[in-house]
């Protein structure tokens, strides 16, 4: 395989794909937004998870995954974010995007995978629209005493 074009490898189909050869006025990092939006579209239809959900893992809005899936440039944090996240939904044992969607979301005493990758993705601080306190808590009070949790 050159770099400019050629043969690339035989998917599960059994489909050989030719790739055309790059073109002479490209960008030099035109491949690399081209994979950010490959990743992207891929995690869409094989995660099960909506553009919504994609963006809540992210912590950007659902608009700007499509932009991304679409070709808009990634910063090199949400670049990592989006390899690191294709990475555990190839490493699901599960046949259908609705059964890794399952996996990815269910939670087993604890936080779901989706919860610990967007966690993950902030270092494990609160988001930062994140409210400074809540009432329940500066008022010492108890969910399920009469007091309903917000």
């Amino acid at each position: 395989m050159t770099a400019g074009g050629g043969v690339l490898p035989e998917s599960d189909s059994g489909h050989i794909a030719i790739r055309p050869p790059a073109s002479p006025h490209a960008a030099p990092g035109d491949s690399i937004i081209a994979s950010d939006a490959r990743n992207v579209h891929w995690l869409h239809e094989n995660s099960g998870l909506t553009w919504d959900q994609l963006g809540r893992l992210f912590g950007v809005s659902r608009r700007t995954v499509h932009l991304w899936a679409n070709g808009s440039r990634m910063n090199a944090q949400n670049t990592e974010t989006v390899a690191r996240v294709v990475r555990v939904v190839r490493g699901i044992g599960a046949r259908t995007p609705d059964e890794r969607q399952a996996a990815l979301l269910a939670q087993d005493g604890g936080a779901s995978v989706f919860e610990g990758l967007a966690a993950s993705r902030r270092g494990g601080r609160e988001p930062i629209n994140a409210p400074a306190f809540r009432a329940i808590d500066s008022l010492d009070l108890v969910p399920g005493d009469g007091v309903a949790e917000i």
